[in-house]
Formats: structure tokens, sequence, C-alpha cells
């Protein structure tokens, strides 16, 4: 836009970003899950892009069984603006309602989520309702990760669980130091 005309807006980050999209999901292309799911790529039902990744799970899984993508070399997701840790958010929709734990987010600094830096509860989903979630990780920064993706926390049964738009968030908004506003 314009400086001083309606819909202008400036942001200031020491980084130059607010948040970064680690992963859009609009493939299954390094994603890999346990015996009991099967992952695809939903290009009818997703939230940004041009897909979702579908993980179909069937009756026969077993709570902690998981799906986790695995970076060839390890990905530097950088750090947090504010106070406070480094988070990441993502888009989740569950074919039946959960409870806040029944699923959760991991990541790590080795590959296929060996031994998890952070196992955060994803909130309770409303059954066939996105959800826009986030995780704050255990630490400011997260420089080395190598895998990262969903627990199957809780046996649920029959389920498919969708997942869009992973980013890590470099600042919350959760105040307004930093920004900016002019007037109009």
């Amino acid at each position: 836009g314009t400086n001083g005309t309606a819909g202008y807006t400036t942001a200031t980050s020491a980084s130059g970003t607010i948040a970064d999209v680690v992963n859009a999901l609009e493939a299954t292309t390094n994603w890999t899950s346990t015996n009991h799911m099967a992952l695809t790529a939903d290009t009818s039902d997703k939230q940004e892009g041009t897909g979702s990744l579908a993980n179909a799970i069937t009756t026969t899984a077993a709570a902690n069984e998981q799906w986790y993508f695995n970076y060839g070399s390890a990905s530097n997701w950088g750090g947090i603006n504010d106070t406070g840790n480094l988070r990441v958010g993502y888009w989740v929709k569950s074919s039946v309602t959960t409870s806040s734990g029944d699923l959760s987010w991991q990541d790590d600094d080795s590959a296929n989520l060996a031994s998890p830096l952070d196992t955060i509860a994803v909130p309770a989903l409303t059954a066939n309702t996105w959800t826009y979630a986030s995780a704050t990780l255990g630490a400011t920064t997260r420089g080395s990760i190598l895998s990262y993706g969903l627990r199957y926390t809780t046996d649920l049964g029959a389920a498919t669980v969708k997942a869009d738009a992973i980013s890590s968030i470099f600042d919350a908004a959760d105040a307004t130091t930093n920004w900016t506003g002019r007037g109009g």
C-alpha cells in the first residue's frame, strides 16, 4: 500500500519474518507413517495452497503410532522475536472428536522422531472441523531439526486426520512491541 492511506501496514522484525512456512503439506514426499496408517494428499479439503496431508488411520492402529516428515539434512527453524519460546502453528482436522492430548505434535534433531525434543498435546478437536493449533516448543530457537510430525497418542479407532500449512512462528504478535500503525 501507500504510506498514509487505508490498509498501509508496517512491521519491524529483527529477522524480517513473522512466520515461515515449514511445510505446505501439498504432497506426501518425505513423509512416513507407521503400519496402520495411509498418507495421501487431499486436494479437495484444505486450508491453504493446493492440498492437505490426509492420514487414514485403521481400526488396528494402536496408541503411539506416528506420522512424520524427515529432512535430508538439518533444518534451521530460527528463533522467536518476542518473549517466550519458538512456536509452530498448523491446521489440523479429525474425522472424529478428540480430547486434548489424543494427538501430539513432535519435533526432533534426529531422524524418524527417534528421541523427540518436544512432545506437545494437540488441542481438543471437533469432528470434521479445521482448527488452527500452535505448539510452544521447549526452547527459543530450533536450529537443527531433522524430523517432525504427529503422534496418535490415544487409540481413537478408525479416523482420518488431516494437517495443513505447518509454520514456525517468529513473532506471536502478542504485544505491540516493534509494531507501528499510520493514520487512515
